[in-house]
């Protein structure tokens, strides 16, 4: 068993100090908080573009499974709503 644990779930972590300023998506990483005993994903602070801060996994913004805190989608939201206003069915 000790082989499996060691080839398949150490991997190399990253430095938190290396993701802070970088930008994935509408969010830029303000500050890193360390994940604990037992999680391998870091949670990012994170500020968007719109002005809000969220906390997020880094795992999340490296796979482009969060790209903003939400403001994107209200808009796509708005958006799909006036387009549909006046339409018949």
């Amino acid at each position: 068993m000790g082989t499996f644990m060691g080839t398949r779930y150490e991997q190399k972590r990253i430095e938190p100090a290396s993701l802070i300023g970088k930008k994935y998506g509408f969010l830029t990483i303000l500050s890193v908080e360390d994940p604990g005993r037992y999680s391998r994903d870091y949670i990012c602070n994170c500020k968007c573009d719109c002005g809000n801060t969220i906390s997020v996994m880094d795992s999340h913004l490296k796979t482009g499974h969060t790209k903003s805190c939400g403001c994107k989608k209200r808009e796509l939201l708005k958006t799909r709503a006036n387009n549909l206003v006046g339409k018949e069915f």
